[in-house]
């Protein structure tokens, strides 16, 4: 149907239309939802990684190898625990 040269959709086609726009919302807050949370986790990781490798710094100032191969450990533990549980987001 027409109405001064423009098309006019039906109560039906704009209703499937919505319906379309309301998944595609969906699907988009859900991936962003995963982002922020995969962005979350990198962001706490990126700082315990900075608070060893500063342990382990303060360690070897202090002379106290031991201590500081302990803190660069666990910096070496928590890369590798975020490399393996990251999940790349397209």
């Amino acid at each position: 149907m027409t109405e001064a040269g423009v098309s006019v959709m039906s109560g039906a086609e704009v209703s499937d239309v919505i319906a379309d726009i309301e998944r595609s919302v969906q699907e988009a807050d859900e991936y962003l939802r995963k982002l922020d949370a995969a962005r979350e986790e990198a962001v706490k990781v990126s700082r315990d990684v900075i608070r060893y490798s500063g342990f382990s710094i303060t360690y070897l100032h202090q002379g106290d190898i031991n201590k500081a191969s302990e803190a660069l450990g666990e910096c070496e533990r928590l890369v590798r625990k975020a490399n393996r549980d990251s999940v790349p987001i397209p």
